[in-house]
């Protein structure tokens, strides 16, 4: 950690995790947009919250929505997240922010990257994985990393082989995403890693169609995967059960850390949700 600044608490923080900074562009699952650099005073460096001012510097904008997958980051860097939160939010609670949030049972290990011979329709090729070798994939207005995903494996949120396979007895055995059939609500931010809602289109599809009250019990989860295209596919929405939201310029932890400005879409639609759902 040699390489960090002499600074505040919040400046050393802020470094650390600044959605703009070194660090968070390693490792993006800490990115957070809590401001910009301060003065450095009496030889620490110092941090400016979003209350007392932001940048140009700190708000570049990305580019315009993506079309394909995997995307980019893409809008206007939005700071949004409050340092003073941000810091409360590391010890205040019975548990702490580390606790709950970085924890991670592995499954990606158990995933196998496919090919599809040709985007616009084709099929898989091999060796691994050997169970879509020669499946159809691909299609009109797909990109080759759609038509791809349509040949890897993963365990979804199926863990019986990592919990039952590898005797890991630390890990849940989770077999039932065919079994969800209750509303499900999502929120991704264009500049952290979930950036488009097409990045939840795998696990639309891994589940069952809705049943509840507030569905029609006909639309599907993700109705279009394709149009109008990979990164903004159609999905089923209220009447499928299967709602997506995009906060522009939000980074990875913002959406669970942000204020409650026009924005960001977590407060109204989640409210909106959950009205929608009690029983």
């Amino acid at each position: 950690m040699k390489f960090l600044l002499v600074s505040t608490v919040a400046g050393g923080i802020g470094s650390f995790v600044s959605s703009n900074g070194f660090i968070a562009s390693l490792f993006p699952f800490l990115a957070t947009s809590v401001g910009g650099p301060g003065p450095t005073i009496g030889g620490l460096f110092t941090w400016k919250d979003i209350f007392h001012g932001v940048d140009a510097g700190s708000t570049p904008d990305k580019g315009p929505p993506p079309t394909t997958l995997p995307a980019p980051t893409w809008g206007r860097v939005a700071q949004v997240t409050s340092m003073t939160r941000l810091l409360d939010a590391f010890y205040v609670g019975n548990t702490n922010f580390s606790d709950w949030y970085y924890p991670s049972s592995g499954l990606s290990v158990t995933g196998v990257a496919g090919h599809c011979s040709n985007a616009a329709g084709g099929t898989c090729t091999g060796p691994l994985p050997a169970g879509t070798v020669g499946a159809a994939c691909g299609g009109a207005n797909f990109s080759q990393s759609l038509a791809d995903s349509q040949c890897s494996e993963t365990i979804s949120i199926d863990s019986t082989a990592l919990s039952v396979g590898r005797g890991r007895r630390d890990i849940e055995n989770l077999t039932q995403a065919a079994n969800i059939d209750i509303p499900v609500i999502s929120f991704v931010g264009s500049n952290g890693l979930a950036r488009v809602p097409g990045a939840m289109t795998g696990f639309g599809t891994s589940i069952h169609r809705c049943t509840a009250p507030s569905c029609d019990g006909t639309t599907d989860r993700v109705v279009d995967a394709a149009n109008p295209n990979p990164a903004f596919p159609t999905l089923g929405g209220v009447a499928g059960g299967y709602e997506v939201y995009v906060n522009v310029g939000y980074a990875h932890l913002d959406v669970v850390t942000a204020e409650d400005f026009p924005s960001n879409n977590v407060g109204p639609m989640l409210t909106a949700f959950l009205a929608r759902n009690v029983q």
